[in-house]
């Protein structure tokens, strides 16, 4: 039982100073998304970050991390979307969503309004703005892609994709 807390103790630990480390990247940088600060997420931030998410791979888990550590999983979700958009050669958002939060199954609709909700609210802890759509076809989505920097113009909606 020790062994267990003194594991946990840590994970919290690193995930605490990254949490500052990632606070002040964002305070600091000129990126206007925070998919671009996933480049100062490092192998260890990774690691610590990849722990606490298998804890409990759910939505209901990860808007717990948000709630504790706003910076370094709204910037862990916003990389992944970045990085995933486009791979499959059609817009496809929550498979991503889905890896970020190392769930199997993508997200019901009940769950994606409680993960948009809680992302939202970690924008604007951190000082950013979140998009000003909170209803209609796509808002969801939409907050994903500003933060990922993937331009309204270009997303699926406007092209015409289906959105999975």
């Amino acid at each position: 039982m020790a062994v267990q807390n003194i594991e946990t103790l840590r994970l919290w630990l690193r995930l605490s100073q990254s949490e500052k480390a990632v606070s002040k990247a964002i305070r600091e940088s000129e990126a206007p998304f925070l998919g671009l600060l996933g480049e100062t997420l490092t192998k260890d931030m990774r690691v610590a970050m990849q722990q606490a998410i298998a804890a409990d791979p759910s939505v209901a888990g990860y808007v717990s991390l948000l709630e504790s550590h706003p910076a370094l999983f709204s910037v862990n979700l916003a990389w992944h979307v970045m990085h995933g958009m486009g791979e499959s050669g059609h817009f496809s958002l929550y498979p991503h969503v889905r890896k970020a939060l190392g769930m199997t199954h993508e997200p019901g609709q009940s769950e994606r309004e409680l993960l948009w909700a809680e992302f939202r609210r970690c924008l604007l802890v951190l000082g950013l703005e979140p998009s000003p759509q909170t209803s209609g076809p796509l808002f969801m989505v939409n907050e994903y892609l500003r933060q990922a920097g993937v331009p309204v113009a270009f997303d699926g909606y406007q092209c015409g994709w289906v959105i999975t």
